[in-house]
């Protein structure tokens, strides 16, 4: 205990062996060095915790961005099947109304060829078929070919050739392209009966 503090009077004192004195030293420079690691240790773990806070905060981000993005997503796909539904009743029903405009139209073009038939019947010859000659040619087929076979040859006779022979073309290329049971065949086939009971001599002779 003596030599101890005897030691320590000697360190205050300065008057320790030289060798003695580097060695306290040395171990002083010890400390203030391990302190200094202890001081940094302590600033890197506390930036690990910082940087480990940061990251999992972006985890969060991030998963939090993925599950909105596939909700989104699902909703986005939800309301375009809903969409490609709604777009394809209305195609249907656009369709379907089309269908029955076209039917209609059909009936209404049927009941005025009809109906210009009993008038041109009626008529003169020659003078059904100069108003034949102006008119569209799909509706002079529609009128000659409601009529009876000799009325419409003798309206055929009194017509200008060309007319004639576009009027009887126009129901060769509807007989080609019509079905069996259509009605653009009959009206062409009655066309070419009543062309070929025609005295209207071909065209070119």
């Amino acid at each position: 205990m003596n030599r101890l503090f005897t030691f320590i009077l000697l360190c205050f004192a300065g008057l320790l062996p030289a060798h003695l004195s580097a060695d306290v030293s040395k171990v002083e420079e010890i400390g203030n060095q391990k302190k200094l690691l202890e001081q940094r240790e302590q600033e890197l773990n506390a930036r690990e915790a910082t940087l480990k806070e940061q990251i999992a905060s972006h985890v969060r981000v991030i998963q939090d961005l993925q599950e909105r993005f596939s909700k989104d997503k699902r909703a986005m796909e939800e309301k375009l099947n809903q969409r490609e539904v709604e777009l394809n009743k209305k195609l249907i029903e656009k369709e379907q109304e089309l269908k029955k405009k076209t039917i209609e139209l059909e009936s209404v073009r049927d009941h005025r060829a009809k109906s210009y038939r009993l008038i041109y019947e009626k008529m003169e010859p020659k003078n059904a078929a100069k108003i034949l000659e102006d008119i569209d040619a799909s509706l002079a087929l529609q009128i000659l070919a409601d009529m009876r076979e000799q009325k419409a040859a003798e309206i055929l006779s009194k017509m200008n050739p060309e007319k004639a022979r576009s009027i009887t073309e126009y129901g060769f290329g509807k007989r080609q392209l019509a079905s069996p049971a259509g009605g653009n065949q009959k009206i062409s086939q009655k066309v070419n009966e009543v062309n070929e009971k025609s005295p209207i001599a071909p065209i070119g002779e």
